[in-house]
């Protein structure tokens, strides 16, 4: 990577960009609309705009549960075949149910299939249109599953729903200590965290100064070498960074050992 490129990928960009998301994927559809109208010869610029795009906005995508993987996973597949019309449908899809809210409580928007016709940048809000909808949380799950285990552990949670429930919730996955500190950070829909035993440390995310950032915000380095010290360490941090979230830890060893761990 260059020096610029370095640049762009440090914390402080990266948390200015996490507060410009919408504005970014609102880029995003604009530019798909150029490349998906653009006559064959120019197509290769609004192309090779699209994908710079799509790059820098999926460095931070997966401390937020909608798009989701699957969406995600069809737009970069459109993109690599050379799909703008495929393109700029999800790109249109994402961009407005993210602006309209509707991936709140429409699960259609989360289809990659979905043609659409709901989610709109004309859309009031539930409060002008006095239909109220169930409020809404994510709930982070740091775990050492596999990434490809994801998709279906959200949808065995979505089967768990209730029509009597009083709320809506989806899952955020991550797989490490750092990736965590991350998604707290910068997702202020995280209401609840579910640290199942077992997660790293280091993050796959190519943000240089991640690992001095937390290290600065946090009492002491995390040892992943320790056994179980490493998810009380995480959770003391989102406690003292986050005080409000609910935690909840998944492990396999006995709470009275639990309890003596100083991480």
């Amino acid at each position: 990577m260059n020096a610029a490129g370095k640049n762009e990928a440090t914390l402080s960009n990266v948390l200015v960009a996490a507060s410009l998301r919408s504005e970014q994927w609102r880029q995003l559809n604009a530019l798909a609309r150029s490349w998906a109208g653009a006559p064959t010869g120019k197509s290769k610029v609004a192309r090779d705009q699209c994908a710079d795009v799509l790059s820098a906005i999926s460095r931070l995508e997966h401390c937020w549960a909608y798009p989701g993987e699957r969406l995600l996973s069809a737009l970069r597949s459109a993109l690599d075949g050379g799909d703008s019309a495929t393109f700029a449908k999800l790109a249109r899809q994402i961009s407005a149910s993210m602006l309209s809210g509707d991936y709140r409580h429409d699960e259609q928007v989360w289809d990659p299939k979905d043609e659409g016709g709901h989610a709109s940048f004309e859309t009031l809000p539930p409060d002008v249109t006095g239909k109220l909808e169930k409020p809404y949380f994510e709930v982070l799950v740091v775990t050492p599953s596999r990434p490809a285990q994801w998709p279906r552990s959200k949808d065995e949670m979505r089967r768990m729903r209730r029509s009597d429930d009083k709320f809506v919730y989806e899952a955020v996955h991550v797989g490490s200590f750092e990736d965590a500190a991350l998604a707290v950070m910068v997702n202020n829909d995280i209401q609840a965290v579910v640290l199942v035993d077992g997660f790293g440390v280091s993050s796959s995310l190519d943000i240089p100064d991640l690992k001095d950032f937390i290290a600065r915000h946090a009492e002491s380095e995390p040892d992943e070498t320790a056994i179980g010290t490493l998810s009380l360490a995480l959770a003391r941090r989102i406690k003292h960074y986050r005080p409000e979230l609910d935690l909840y830890l998944l492990s396999d060893r006995s709470p009275e050992l639990l309890a003596v761990i100083r991480p």
